[in-house]
């Protein structure tokens, strides 16, 4: 799926939080910017047209001048630092911010270079230089909401309406994949640490009896889950789970 880079408002990552990013906004940021141009790709007249190329690129040639506009934010894919930095600057025009895949966010330092800056506001290295010591949590998706789960994997794409609907939609499948990815190596990962402090204290590990498609059946749970708690975060969903499998289907060891 590669890396993308987005210019958003998602209150989840951004520090900007507002409203999703209309077309009608994108489309006023091209206008006004004599340095991006609309790109009709060889469907335009029946997907319509929300990509624009980045023509003052340092390197003419480079495939790292794209942008498009699609379900409320800006994307580019695999973006050196030169589109990021264009970014950016597109985003304090939107009142939004650039975020990477991981929840990252771009900003450029007052010469001009590009920095991330982790969810406090300040650089990563300036957060690191200082969090040794000090007391954290980090909760990652674990802590998400179980709306913001639905949202993320199993939104109404019914509601998707409109001339860009099919590339809304085409982005959102790709987008739905790779969150349950993400949502599911979190649990794993849980499952994992549980079973190195057990291993380490000499108890039996957790494991599954049986056999079958366990990553389908995990999503059919968390989804009807937070379908009654969607308030409740994905850390609750994953205890919850843990705990089905262990009264229902059963595990080799108790848990």
């Amino acid at each position: 799926m590669g890396y993308d880079v987005e210019i958003t408002r998602n209150p989840l990552f951004s520090r900007k939080k507002g409203p999703q990013i209309t077309l009608d906004e994108w489309f006023a940021i091209i206008r006004a910017d004599k340095e991006l141009k609309f790109f009709v790709g060889e469907h335009a007249d029946k997907y319509g047209v929300d990509t624009a190329i980045w023509s003052a690129h340092p390197d003419p040639e480079s495939e790292s001048r794209y942008l498009w506009g699609a379900g409320g934010v800006i994307t580019a894919k695999y973006p050196d630092n030169h589109l990021m930095a264009k970014m950016v600057r597109i985003a304090r025009r939107l009142d939004a911010d650039v975020v990477g895949d991981n929840g990252e966010i771009y900003e450029l330092d007052n010469d001009g270079a590009l920095i991330v800056l982790d969810d406090h506001g300040v650089s990563s290295s300036e957060f690191h230089a200082g969090f040794m010591g000090k007391n954290a949590l980090i909760f990652g998706v674990g802590h998400n909401k179980g709306k913001d789960f639905l949202d993320r994997i199993y939104r109404d794409t019914s509601k998707m309406t409109g001339q860009h609907a099919y590339l809304e939609i085409e982005t959102y499948k790709v987008n739905t994949m790779w969150w349950k990815v993400v949502y599911y190596a979190w649990y794993q990962g849980f499952i994992t640490a549980i079973n190195e402090n057990r291993k380490a204290d000499g108890f039996p590990i957790i494991t599954y009896k049986g056999e079958g498609n366990f990553f389908d059946e995990d999503m059919i749970f968390f989804r009807n889950y937070f379908d009654k708690k969607p308030d409740a975060s994905f850390f609750r969903a994953v205890n919850a789970l843990i705990e089905f499998r262990k009264s229902k289907l059963g595990f080799y060891d108790e848990f």
